[in-house]
């Protein structure tokens, strides 16, 4: 969840998949801000989160100020050639201009209606909009069934996989919900129920896919983000926070994010800002 003012002022905060927050970052200009919502999630990160002042603060779930700790301005090329920067929060900062960049490798987008008679639900895995709400889906490029429909040489990437909703209100993104989804993708799913050997150009190409050798590599992926735009309310730093360096804080929850640190476990339900109960009539 984030509260953008502008390119240099903003507020990300960090949940695991059953919606409780975990870290919050704040960044204005040159300065950044981080604490631990909840503290005890410091021993899955580091022994060591930097200086022991620093270390015993973020540990206690107190606001450490670094001046001049702010990233970089995300530019719309940061993650050229790739999926994820493997940050969190630079992924979340960078979903406005993704979004962009999505749509001019989407066969298509268009306004989510229940009357479409290509719509099908049990492949859905967003829930509808609801009041004012305007849903915008991102059609994917249709993954060819043999070499005879590939003869334009079709290259395989994760927007043949993605599944990308676009909730809008009073024409502003206020949510944006992916899913980069292999196992759930409808020609994927209709080869395992005929059997793997029953298209082989398929089952060879699944099999790279899981191997990673694809141009770009497919990795699965749900991203949820939710965007604000105060209109009278700042972005602003916390007054009480302790000063110090968090380059080794960040350095150590990066490590940990990639290694996998917050991943679902089996069992663990799906995020609730997007997920919804497939419905069985339509």
């Amino acid at each position: 969840e984030g509260t953008v003012q502008d390119d240099f002022r903003y507020s990300v905060v960090l949940s695991t998949g059953d919606g409780a927050p975990v870290v919050q970052e704040i960044a204005s200009d040159d300065a950044l801000a981080i604490r631990l919502l909840r503290p005890s999630f410091a021993s899955s990160i580091s022994n060591s989160l930097g200086h022991p002042t620093v270390d015993t603060a973020l540990r206690a779930g107190k606001w450490v100020l670094d001046p001049s700790g702010a990233p970089p301005l995300i530019q719309p090329n940061a993650t050229a050639g790739n999926e994820t920067t493997n940050d969190p929060f630079r992924d979340a900062l960078q979903s406005l201009l993704y979004i962009t960049q999505s749509a001019s490798t989407a066969a298509g987008v268009k306004k989510f209606s229940l009357e479409d008679v290509t719509y099908r639900p049990q492949f859905d895995p967003w829930r509808y909009p609801t009041g004012s709400e305007i849903r915008y889906d991102f059609a994917r490029p249709p993954l060819a069934k043999s070499a005879s429909t590939n003869g334009g040489g079709q290259t395989i990437g994760p927007n043949v996989f993605r599944k990308l909703s676009v909730f809008v209100r009073d024409s502003r993104v206020e949510r944006t919900c992916e899913n980069v989804d292999i196992e759930g993708h409808e020609e994927i799913v209709a080869l395992k129920q005929r059997g793997l050997n029953s298209n082989p150009y398929l089952r060879d190409l699944l099999r790279r896919i899981e191997k990673k050798q694809t141009t770009t590599p497919i990795v699965p992926k749900v991203a949820i983000l939710d965007v604000s735009y105060p209109k009278s309310a700042p972005v602003g730093l916390p007054s009480d926070a302790v000063i110090g360096n968090l380059a080794t804080f960040q350095s150590a929850f990066l490590q940990a994010f990639t290694s996998g640190v917050l991943k679902p476990k089996p069992g663990d339900k799906e995020p609730r800002a997007c997920n919804r109960p497939h419905a069985k009539t339509i």
